[in-house]
């Protein structure tokens, strides 16, 4: 659950008045018919400390037609992670009806980057994980239509809130290494 009341607000102020002195003989004071002007900058990222915020989405799948007979294969995520976060990662595979089948746990976690002194992510952690796909569940990728891929993130830098900046990303991309049966 994510929640739009903070836990904490931390703020500075500085206000400066005559900061050049009396320089107009006692006549730059604000009046009601003059009023203040300020100039407000604001910087205001999202600041948070994840304990399995799970993201989820739904993307097409086809094995393809020309496939011939796989027996067995290897899935494996590459993972360029730009966000304080560890993952976990699943998928779900899904029939024309949206019906799970069956899901593909990775073993492994999606690593955090390192962070620097604010917390704030020093350059992306590459993961690679590899999960054994058996025939029974080479079987099950035919019917699939979609897969729903859900991951849960926790924050790294041992508890403490990050913020999350625009330019961080996270990019995955999903490949197979597949055994194949081809009769001749």
């Amino acid at each position: 659950m994510i929640e739009n009341i903070p836990d904490m607000i931390s703020y500075r102020i500085k206000v400066a008045t005559n900061p050049m002195g009396n320089i107009s003989s006692g006549n730059d004071f604000v009046y009601y018919n003059n009023p203040l002007k300020a100039i407000l900058d604001m910087e205001i990222p999202l600041s948070l400390i994840a304990s399995n915020l799970t993201l989820t989405d739904t993307v097409d799948f086809d094995l393809g037609e020309n496939t011939g007979t796989i027996e067995s294969g290897t899935l494996s995520l590459y993972a360029d992670n730009g966000f304080p976060f560890s993952a976990q990662v699943q998928l779900y595979l899904l029939n024309d009806n949206m019906q799970v089948t069956d899901s593909l746990l990775f073993p492994d976690m999606i690593t955090a980057p390192a962070l620097n002194g604010n917390y704030m992510v020093i350059r992306p952690a590459r993961s690679v994980i590899q999960i054994p796909l058996p025939g029974e569940k080479i079987s099950r990728l035919y019917q699939t239509k979609k897969m729903r891929v859900v991951a849960r993130f926790n924050t790294a830098g041992a508890g403490h809130h990050v913020k999350i900046y625009e330019q961080y990303r996270l990019d995955l991309k999903l490949t197979g290494d597949f055994s194949y049966m081809i009769q001749l």
